[in-house]
């Protein structure tokens, strides 16, 4: 039978059918390697399921995956899947993207010797995360909302045709529960020659574009005192 973990948003206190667990501030849930062989995890209105949990244990090449874990992210207007990886490129930097942020929590994977926990916590200003840069998805941290509505990616041509670098733009509504906005981040590679506009400032928070625009694209939101 498939056990589901229902957590209270006011709380952040977890219970599971069949016995009890009970957690404050953050959740940890041990993961086992497989299909289905893990609980679904209930967050307001959403449900989080994760459905399989692939673990490479033998030496990779290239972009090989060394661990993945599927989640299922199921709410009252959508379904979809997401990813939570582990991986190393070609440059040999191990990159992973997670902790990523799905609506008001984060989701994160803790990795050691002899297992594999996944980690929820409330989002809080200052944490540092990767979305999925759906269309119209919200990441919500106490007051404050942004909502991805799009991004592109062009080459540069120069006039004789030939390539000289690329732009790429990614543009936010924002909301503090009083006054709304919108924010573009633009990040430009042109000859070598890079200006990067990954910072912005709106209504005493700071909405900053991390790694320089690399994919999976990190966050971070702070909020500061208006002078």
């Amino acid at each position: 039978m498939k056990i589901i973990i229902y957590i209270t948003s006011l709380l952040f206190m977890s219970t599971i059918s069949q016995g009890g667990i009970t957690a404050q501030t953050n959740m940890r849930i041990p993961l086992q390697q497989g299909y289905n062989n893990n609980p679904s995890v209930r967050i307001d209105d959403i449900t989080i399921d994760p459905v399989n949990l692939f673990i490479r244990s033998e030496p990779w090449d290239g972009r090989n995956l060394s661990l993945q874990l599927e989640m299922k992210v199921i709410d009252q207007a959508k379904e979809y899947t997401t990813f939570l990886g582990y991986y190393e490129e070609n440059d040999d930097q191990l990159r992973n993207n997670y902790p990523k942020a799905i609506g008001k929590y984060l989701f994160d994977l803790d990795i050691r010797d002899n297992g594999v926990d996944l980690l929820i916590n409330t989002l809080k200003y200052g944490d540092e995360f990767v979305t999925d840069l759906k269309i119209e998805d919200s990441i919500i941290i106490e007051d404050f909302v942004i909502t991805y509505e799009f991004g592109s990616s062009e080459n540069l041509i120069s006039p004789d045709h030939n390539y000289t670098g690329y732009d790429i733009r990614h543009m936010f509504r924002v909301s503090d529960g009083k006054d709304k906005g919108t924010i573009e981040f633009e990040y430009v590679n042109n000859r070598g020659i890079i200006e990067n506009n990954g910072t912005k400032e709106w209504n005493g928070f700071k909405i900053e574009i991390l790694d320089d625009f690399r994919e999976p694209l990190k966050l971070r939101v702070t909020k500061y005192e208006k002078e």
